[in-house]
């Protein structure tokens, strides 16, 4: 998809991704959300169309 306002002029992605297995006792939904949102501004430090794990985030 062309995007002028883009230097490379097309649009790019990046993404923040979690997953969870719910357990009595843990942050629940937003754990979850905290989590991938942190992934999301790890791929963003990392340049254009990055995903990221929250599992990678945490290691950074």
């Amino acid at each position: 998809m062309h995007h002028a306002g883009n230097p490379t002029g097309v649009v790019t992605v990046s993404a923040g991704v979690e997953s969870l297995v719910p357990v009595q006792g843990s942050d629940g939904p937003l754990g979850l959300i905290g989590a991938a949102d942190k992934a999301l501004y790890t791929a963003k430090a990392h340049g254009r169309n990055r995903v990221c794990s929250a599992r990678e985030s945490l290691s950074n």
